[in-house]
């Protein structure tokens, strides 16, 4: 480091946060010409990885004796599509409503560097997924075609458990299972039609892999 430098970092600064936006913005280009061409920069170069973003805190002066090591964190590169399929994940356990998945979203902006996808993404991909399987309606309710989602299940447990394909004599064990209850006070009854896959025995008796058939009314 030369002289020049070493009085440039010694020089007394106005702290980030009690500087107006566009001192602030400074500041930030000033580390950026730091990181640029610096030691670390090659070095990520040279194992494969590339500075994206730097993160900074304020100094804690209480808690300066007792703060942790610099944490490094290396994140793998996430397509849009894995984002939005991983939101629509949360949404869907925790059944939340298009406007707490709104609000919940607007807060993740505020608390995560990473680009969020739109809400609207998140719907379209819904909308997607759900019209796999189109739905047929009657004047008792409606119904999906049973051989094509018992087919999708099946195929999907094959691809994800490798020594079921490799056994000559595997049989698909399906458990058609249906469940009543009183909706309004006419005594109108919703009965489910649903069947789970036995093979699958670590999930079966979970309620995320019990799939729905139909729905009626009488």
């Amino acid at each position: 480091m030369d002289d020049e430098t070493e009085r440039f970092l010694r020089r007394r600064r106005r702290k980030y946060f009690d500087c107006d936006s566009e001192n602030q913005r400074i500041n930030r280009n000033r580390i950026r010409d730091f990181l640029e061409g610096s030691y670390l920069e090659r070095f990520c170069q040279s194992i494969g990885l590339k500075v994206k973003e730097i993160r900074l805190i304020a100094i804690e002066p209480e808690n300066q004796e007792t703060d942790h090591p610099t944490k490094v964190i290396v994140n793998e590169i996430l397509s849009n599509d894995y984002k939005i399929e991983q939101l629509l994940i949360a949404k869907d356990l925790t059944n939340m409503s298009r406007r707490k998945f709104r609000l919940w979203r607007q807060i993740l902006k505020k608390i995560f560097f990473d680009k969020i996808p739109n809400w609207r993404d998140v719907e379209e991909k819904q909308h997607e997924i759900n019209n796999i399987f189109p739905l047929i309606s009657n004047q008792k309710g409606f119904f999906l075609d049973p051989n094509q989602k018992i087919k999708y299940v099946c195929q999907k447990f094959l691809e994800r458990n490798e020594e079921f394909v490799e056994n000559d004599e595997r049989n698909f064990k399906i458990k058609l299972s249906a469940d009543g209850v009183t909706i309004s006070k006419k005594n109108i009854k919703l009965l489910n039609f649903t069947f789970s896959l036995i093979n699958d025995e670590f999930n079966c008796m979970g309620v995320y892999h019990t799939y729905i058939l139909g729905k009626y009314f009488f």
